[in-house]
């Protein structure tokens, strides 16, 4: 209004307002890795968290892939605020086929619209060589 102090102005439209927050999208998952042994037959259940680290509320679609055995997702979409995080879990079970001391690896992905780096978790799970219960018969 006074007609004064043009070079700020201009300095805001050349190099813009340096407390505009831009939106950052970013997911962190963890852990990065577990692992369990398990009988045949059992269900393994691994507990992760999904954290929205970024500035902005983003949807977060997570997925496995990679595994042979069974395996289910407790939840496949998160909506979270920016700075908080939610817990999950994923369950795989042992096919009772399943040869003795075999391992399966199961990869879970976060993902979303907005964010370029997608966290992975990679659980293994193995049969337990030492614990496999075979039917005892008597004559």
């Amino acid at each position: 209004a006074t007609h004064s102090h043009y070079d700020l102005i201009n300095t805001f439209t050349i190099f813009g307002d340096p407390a505009l927050r831009l939106p950052i999208y970013q997911l962190d998952l963890s852990p990065p890795s577990a692992a369990q042994n398990g009988n045949l037959g059992v269900t393994i259940t691994y507990t992760l968290r999904v954290t929205n680290t970024g500035h902005v509320t983003d949807t977060i679609a997570l997925s496995n892939i990679g595994n042979i055995w069974p395996a289910s997702l407790s939840t496949i979409s998160v909506t979270l605020p920016p700075k908080l995080g939610n817990s999950f879990q994923v369950s795989v079970t042992i096919p009772i086929t399943a040869p003795t001391g075999s391992t399966d690896v199961v990869t879970i992905t976060a993902s979303s619209q907005h964010t370029i780096i997608q966290p992975t978790a990679r659980l293994t799970t193995t049969v337990d060589p030492y614990k496999v219960f075979l039917p005892l018969v008597i004559k």
